[in-house]
């Protein structure tokens, strides 16, 4: 698609009708700064405002397009273009946002092997994995937020998140009950994780008189938070990436 080409057509159309950016956005319900990208030939117009953005400026989506209005004879011609066009850049997009997913996974791996060799390095007596195991701590901060998932019906829109981040979803609707249930799912986690660290602590305070398991309990207690920001923080990468 022409950005350029369709961005001066929006705005040449606009003009006519006498709308500033601002109150056609208003009538879209949008921002005027997603007008200002449009005419300036720095994104396109999102489907699920292409149809209305169309009816208030008079003209066919397929004229929308083209950049340009189209006679009878050219209007056929134009639509195959503009449909196989779509497909071409919708396959692209799917490819691309499927590339940039797994580059970010090993990026994320990388600098994870990264942080730990700086830290062992570091460290007087160097760092061991093990330090940062704790397979109870680990379970309760997934398990519970699953099991609060499925109690709250929003399990089936949090699985999405994973879809849609390989394959972007053009549903407005599908993707906020996504981002609604990443919100839940982000919220069970940190809960989860402060549920765990309270039951190391109350574990801790039984055993106070010994003070050689002061390090190791403490450590516990810290390490049900730790598990729970971590996951928090991946999620809420992922729903920034579906917006």
């Amino acid at each position: 698609m022409e950005q350029e080409k369709i961005g001066k057509f929006i705005a040449e159309l606009r003009k006519e009708k006498g709308l500033t950016q601002k109150k056609l956005a208003q009538q879209l319900n949008i921002t005027d700064k997603a007008i200002s990208k449009w005419e300036c030939g720095y994104s396109l117009p999102d489907n699920s405002v292409m149809v209305d953005l169309c009816d208030a400026l008079g003209i066919s989506v397929n004229e929308l397009l083209s950049g340009e209005r189209l006679s009878a004879t050219e209007y056929s011609k134009k639509a195959e273009e503009n449909i196989m066009t779509l497909i071409q850049e919708n396959n692209a997009r799917k490819k691309r946002s499927r590339r940039q997913f797994i580059l970010s996974i090993i990026a994320v791996i990388l600098l994870t092997v990264y942080f730990f060799w700086v830290i062992n390095k570091s460290t007087q007596n160097g760092l061991k994995i093990g330090y940062f195991l704790d397979f109870i701590a680990l379970n309760v901060d997934t398990i519970l937020p699953l099991i609060m998932l499925i109690l709250a019906g929003q399990l089936k829109p949090f699985i999405n998140l994973f879809k849609y981040n390989i394959h972007k979803c053009k549903d407005a609707d599908e993707v906020q009950k996504t981002k609604n249930a990443t919100s839940f799912a982000i919220k069970s986690v940190l809960l989860s994780g402060g549920i765990c660290s309270v039951i190391y602590f109350v574990n801790w305070m039984r055993r106070m008189d010994n003070v050689a398991y002061w390090g190791p309990n403490l450590a516990l207690i810290i390490m049900g938070l730790f598990y729970s920001f971590i996951i928090s923080g991946v999620l809420l990468i992922l729903k920034e990436r579906i917006s």
